[in-house]
């Protein structure tokens, strides 16, 4: 029963994802293509992400403090 209702969200997810992109007219293997792309891109965004916050929060907490209290 649980892994049937999982394989029911993933095809659900995936249906959204293809839906959400219009890759659903894509061949096989420009679907694959797509996927590694946005993986990377993805990948390469949250990598960033957090290398960039934990620098911008320190110079922020002054400031935060400044502005809370006084």
């Amino acid at each position: 029963f649980r892994c049937n209702s999982l394989r029911a969200y993933a095809w659900k997810q995936w249906t959204m994802f293809e839906a959400t992109f219009a890759i659903c007219g894509l061949e096989p293997w420009e679907k694959l293509v797509f996927v590694i792309v946005m993986s990377l891109l993805t990948f390469l965004f949250f990598t960033g992400l957090s290398r960039v916050i934990p620098s911008q929060l320190v110079s922020l907490l002054p400031r935060i403090a400044y502005y809370l209290w006084g």
